[in-house]
């Protein structure tokens, strides 16, 4: 059950816009709408509804939402399970997927063509590690200890149902750095 009280008086009416964009979330019913509740309301919003209806599908429980707008007028409904469920299985199947490529200066600390992995580290910074991409020209040079210049392809896929993002790195290339090149 979700209650609160909203008198004109006492609140002057700001929960309405709250209490409008939760049935706007209660209405997805596409990876599209989680996306565009995700970036309206923020990740954390569509992660709590997740869980809010999970847990009402697993009590076994339907849920009656009915608000009381500052003007007099009542709005609400009764949300089915099944509805939730649906909800639930939306948002679990809904990721954002993000590429970037970065260039980074550092020294090549691990390597393995059978396995087609790579650790690469930033003095004083970044710790690259992941696998060859599959443009990776295997007749590149590689020789554990030395600087280097590396391309690397970040992919990050963020989970709306768990707001988790799993990164994966993959190397597109590899230079000598220059002698006078420091970071």
């Amino acid at each position: 059950m979700l209650l609160a009280q909203n008198q004109k008086n006492f609140f002057e009416g700001r929960l309405d816009g709250s209490i409008e964009a939760l049935f706007q979330v209660m209405d997805i019913d596409s990876r599209d709408a989680v996306r565009d509740v995700g970036r309206a309301l923020g990740t954390a919003v569509v992660k709590r509804i997740h869980d809010w209806s999970a847990a009402n599908i697993k009590g076994g429980f339907a849920a009656d939402v009915r608000w009381n707008k500052s003007d007099g007028k009542q709005v609400g409904e009764v949300i089915e399970r099944r509805r939730m469920a649906n909800i639930v299985e939306i948002i679990e199947a809904t990721s954002d997927r993000h590429t970037d490529e970065v260039r980074a200066v550092g020294v090549l600390v691990g390597g393995d063509l059978g396995s087609g992995s790579f650790h690469f580290t930033v003095p004083n910074g970044e710790d690259y590690r992941g696998h060859l991409a599959k443009e990776f020209s295997h007749d590149t040079e590689m020789t554990l200890g030395n600087r280097y210049v590396a391309s690397i392809r970040e992919i990050s896929t963020t989970n709306y149902a768990t707001q988790k993002v799993d990164k994966k790195r993959e190397l597109l290339g590899l230079k000598p750095a220059p002698k006078s090149s420091r970071q």
